[in-house]
């Protein structure tokens, strides 16, 4: 998706190391978490729109789903609404699983 800001499996594996304050937003469905998870918090696409408000917007997040399109729908819906600090995981889980964490099996 074009203008959607986005990190790699690397940049997030940097966050996670980091001291400073980041949040991980999954937005893939339950069954999808079950099989392989890097934390954070559950919001399904369907209902970002009705849960952005437990995203802290001064805080930055990287929205995550499997492979990277459901992410940047999901970035691009908090951007319209003012969140600035939201960033698409590029790739999404899938290439964190094969660029950072190889034990993950995502489905």
């Amino acid at each position: 998706m074009q203008n959607v800001p986005e990190i790699s499996a690397q940049e997030l594996q940097e966050w996670m190391r980091s001291k400073e304050p980041y949040q991980i937003v999954d937005v893939r469905e339950a069954h999808e978490i079950r099989a392989a998870n890097i934390g954070g918090l559950y919001i399904p696409l369907a209902d970002i729109l009705k849960r952005y408000k437990e995203i802290n917007p001064n805080t930055r997040a990287v929205i995550v789903c499997r492979g990277g399109n459901r992410s940047a729908m999901a970035v691009q819906k908090l951007r319209a609404i003012g969140y600035r600090k939201v960033f698409n995981l590029r790739g999404g889980i899938l290439a964190y699983a094969q660029e950072v964490d190889k034990t993950l099996q995502p489905i």
